[in-house]
């Protein structure tokens, strides 16, 4: 649904009220219908591509901080990877493609390009094959890693990365985006609202809710 997700003084916003209602009759085991009204606001959600006012650049600058949603996961995949991609070029920041742990059937290179890497993440549905990401970048965590504090759902900035030894040389050579070809040691975030400490202080350096 369109606008915020929360509204002023803690109520909640006008168009968050139709997607509960709307959820709630999707999830009846018995089967409801939606009102007239709530079925005319899901289609106003719609965006036409062919729409004559239709601005691509806007509507992705004014949806960052929205939920990406799909009926598969590998949609899913693709939308955070083209955000990020997005977002590094908007800030002008260096972007680092890392893949996965397994034994991925495609080999990835410098070289490899923008369509192959679509396919690798495509492929892998739900865990995709590849992570892009790069410092100043807006994170949103799928799972729950190191509870009370970092749960699902917690939200943060990527202030940091630290690169294996063996893609060091590459990451500071590199003036555009990198292929780490192992995965990085720590990737560094700055949690939302959080002050507690999970790493060693460090002298004029302001270590609450920095999470690696």
């Amino acid at each position: 649904m369109p606008g915020r997700w929360v509204g002023g003084k803690g109520s909640i916003a006008s168009p968050v009220k139709d997607l509960i209602a709307i959820l709630e009759a999707m999830r009846d085991p018995q089967g409801r219908k939606i009102t007239d009204a709530q079925w005319k606001k899901l289609l106003q959600t719609e965006v036409d591509l062919s729409h004559p006012d239709f601005d691509a650049a806007s509507l992705v600058k004014d949806t960052a901080d929205w939920y990406h949603t799909a009926y598969t996961w590998n949609f899913v995949s693709m939308a955070m990877a083209l955000r990020a991609q997005h977002g590094a070029r908007e800030q002008n920041k260096q972007l680092f493609y890392i893949p996965s742990v397994d034994s991925p059937q495609k080999i990835i290179t410098k070289r490899c390009t923008r369509k192959c890497w679509m396919n690798i993440i495509f492929e892998k549905r739900k865990n995709p094959g590849i992570c892009l990401i790069y410092v100043g970048m807006r994170i949103r965590f799928t799972t729950s890693v190191h509870p009370p504090f970092v749960v699902q759902d917690c939200t943060g900035t990527v202030v940091g990365l630290e690169v294996a030894k063996e893609s060091a040389k590459h990451a500071c050579e590199s003036q555009s985006d990198v292929v780490l070809h192992a995965l990085p040691k720590a990737i560094y975030i700055k949690l939302d609202d959080c002050n507690e400490m999970f790493l060693l202080p460090k002298h004029d350096v302001d270590m609450k809710g920095l999470f690696a």
